[in-house]
């Protein structure tokens, strides 16, 4: 059964055109006038770095490497999309292409997003999922940021994920051995006396990572960065819904924003879910199931399900970023207008565009009558 639900995904994912190694798309180009738009993104990775080429692997590094790019996103960008070059090196005209690509250390990482940030003193830290390359991880935060009108620094903390559809169970793995380093980063932000806030947003297998940082934190007595960690996204969770209650047993009723983006149609977590043995992943979980509700209630959570939702995603894994509408109220940061100052908790639905709908009733009131 195993092998056949690993095939079944293998055919997903490669019909979603995912997980293409693309190792030479940040190498800078130069020489000519992109027009494009700038985007700076600062890089901490738990990947080690090829000597030969320096461009970072799936190597699991025993220490944090880090980057600091410039990114060029194309003049004629469309909203949910990544425009990836045909051939390297990229068209600044119509590609997203890097412009400066350069190593640093822990303090250069910290002084690069000093220096970006507004007064409001916000980062938004992005932890990406299984199936995932260094570069595909960098451009997709950038696509995020640039469709949803991002105000907090992007800093993408990328894993060392194989990218290859077969290696599900190594990439699980190393999130295991990613923990410490990611943990590491967060205090790097949260020590920053100019760092006032750090959410942190976690896409599928990434949000197992995030989670497993945020009990380790806890457990430490500083589960909340000493007061800097804000909202807390977690969109489409690879993870197993008992884990995910036991992992809030020990964080607790967060006193910021948790918002969990769910898809009941997820092909991906529906097959991830047949390889664990049946048990539903949150990212597919039915927001109106009584022990959802109850979840809901008892640790405040903001749900909001996407199943409705039309995008070009064949596996509906990751329609939080190519929904245009969706990313747009994102940008406008949900956790604080969603319900148009009423409570955010609850669950929330989406409609086929991606907006956000302002129900009557949310969904716990409705589910407790």
């Amino acid at each position: 059964m195993l092998p056949r639900a690993l095939a079944l995904l293998f055919c997903l994912v490669l019909a979603a055109c995912a997980g293409e190694k693309r190792p030479g798309a940040l190498i800078p180009v130069t020489g000519a006038e992109t027009g494009g738009r700038p985007l700076d993104i600062m890089v901490a990775t738990a990947r080690g770095r090829d000597a030969a080429t320096g461009f970072f692997n799936d190597a699991r590094a025993r220490s944090l490497n880090f980057q600091t790019l410039r990114l060029s996103i194309p003049p004629g960008h469309e909203a949910g999309k990544i425009e990836w070059p045909d051939s390297l090196p990229g068209n600044p005209a119509k590609d997203f292409v890097a412009l400066d690509n350069r190593a640093t250390d822990a303090a250069g990482f910290v002084r690069a997003v000093e220096s970006r940030l507004t007064p409001s003193g916000e980062v938004l830290v992005f932890v990406h999922g299984y199936n995932t390359q260094h570069e595909d991880a960098v451009f997709r935060l950038a696509q995020i940021a640039i469709d949803s009108g991002l105000k907090e620094v992007p800093v993408a903390f990328t894993w060392p994920s194989r990218g290859d559809v077969r290696d599900y169970v190594t990439d699980r793995e190393s999130i295991m051995a990613a923990r410490g380093l990611l943990e590491e980063t967060l205090r790097l932000l949260a020590r920053s006396p100019r760092v006032r806030k750090i959410k942190l947003f976690a896409h599928s297998m990434g949000a197992m990572l995030t989670m497993e940082t945020l009990v380790s934190l806890k457990l430490q007595g500083d589960g909340e960065l000493n007061g800097k960690l804000d909202a807390l996204v977690l969109a489409s969770p690879d993870i197993d819904v008992d884990v995910f209650l036991s992992q809030f047993s020990i964080i607790g009723k967060r006193p910021r924003p948790t918002i969990i983006l769910i898809s009941r149609d997820d092909r991906a977590l529906n097959l991830s879910r047949r390889i664990a043995g049946n048990v539903v992943r949150v990212g597919a979980a039915s927001p109106t199931d009584p022990a959802s509700v109850a979840a809901i209630r008892t640790y405040g959570f903001t749900v909001i399900d996407l199943t409705n939702v039309q995008t070009s995603d064949r596996t509906n894994h990751t329609k939080f970023a190519n929904s245009p509408a969706f990313l747009q109220q994102m940008g406008g940061h949900i956790e604080a207008g969603l319900t148009r100052g009423r409570n955010p908790v609850g669950a929330f639905i989406a409609d086929t565009a991606g907006a956000i709908l302002d129900l009557p009733s949310d969904l716990l009131h409705t589910v407790a009558r």
